[in-house]
């Protein structure tokens, strides 16, 4: 990684979501990082609340002048002599991976690391429909997503847990690609822990009081359970979960799913949003 990088934006809603790898790259990285947050406020109509994105509706005109594809999450960042704004959350997460060495250190492995976060989209998108939908009977519609992706031969976790599985052959160290931390692998801890949460909110396995690793070993997933456990343990992952970076909910305010405490959906009523519009760490 170069020695001097500047700070980097990294701009989201006040969740976790796709801006949670984005926030632990960096800091993982020891870079400093701004970050911005766009909350979601509850609206009453004569249908009840209704969540309002007004915040992030009243940035984007002015953030659409920097690049008209802009989107949440979106990232700033130095290219030679001016900041730029870059918007798709894969793309956000090759370029900061360039900067801070964590793409892999050849094109062999950017190309791992490429296939990868896109693997792990794909899971990510079956849990948005998920969460983002409001179904009759949620344990149910939770175990059927639990079996496609956990369970199943080719569930996408067991293809993970298999990619593992087969680099132990050759390296002793927990990571996706190569010997060191790579965006896939902050991509990967991210859905890891929100796929954990549903599996003890719905007790889809016995899992009282056990640690996400501990959940994630209970499902025959050994080696997605070592990696999330070094990455959780890592002290260069200490000043993410120190912060209230750590604390926000894994959804937005209008998911039945995740966007409460410990997979609550978020009251409206009762549930304040504190989170600040700006936070800096250097």
């Amino acid at each position: 990684m170069p020695k001097q990088i500047s700070e980097i934006t990294v701009a989201y809603w006040s969740t976790k979501g796709l801006g949670a790898p984005l926030r632990q790259m960096v800091l993982y990285a020891g870079v400093p990082l701004k970050c911005v947050f766009y909350k979601t406020t509850a609206v009453k109509t004569h249908e009840g609340l209704s969540v309002n994105g007004s915040h992030w509706t009243e940035a984007k005109p002015a953030l659409q002048e920097l690049n008209p594809l802009i989107n949440l999450p979106y990232i700033e960042v130095d290219e030679e002599d001016r900041r730029v704004v870059f918007t798709q959350s894969i793309a956000c997460m090759a370029i900061i991976g360039r900067k801070l060495g964590m793409m892999g250190f050849n094109e062999m492995e950017n190309g791992q690391c490429e296939q990868l976060l896109c693997e792990i989209m794909d899971v990510r998108n079956k849990m948005v429909e998920f969460a983002y939908t409001h179904h009759e009977n949620q344990k149910q519609v939770a175990g059927e997503l639990f079996d496609a992706t956990m369970v199943a031969s080719k569930g996408s976790f067991k293809k993970l847990e298999n990619w593992l599985e087969s680099k132990r052959a050759s390296s002793t160290n927990r990571y996706l690609v190569g010997s060191e931390a790579t965006a896939a692998d902050f991509a990967l801890f991210e859905m890891l822990g929100q796929y954990a949460e549903m599996i003890h909110f719905f007790e889809l396995v016995p899992c009282k009081n056990k640690k996400p690793e501990e959940i994630l070993e209970s499902c025959d997933k050994s080696n997605l359970a070592n990696l999330y456990e070094h990455f959780r343990n890592s002290p260069k992952m200490e000043r993410y979960f120190q912060s209230l970076l750590s604390d926000l909910p894994f959804n937005n305010k209008s998911a039945s799913f995740g966007s409460g405490k410990g997979g609550e959906r978020w009251n409206a009523e009762i549930d304040l949003d504190s989170t600040p519009e700006l936070i800096r760490f250097d």
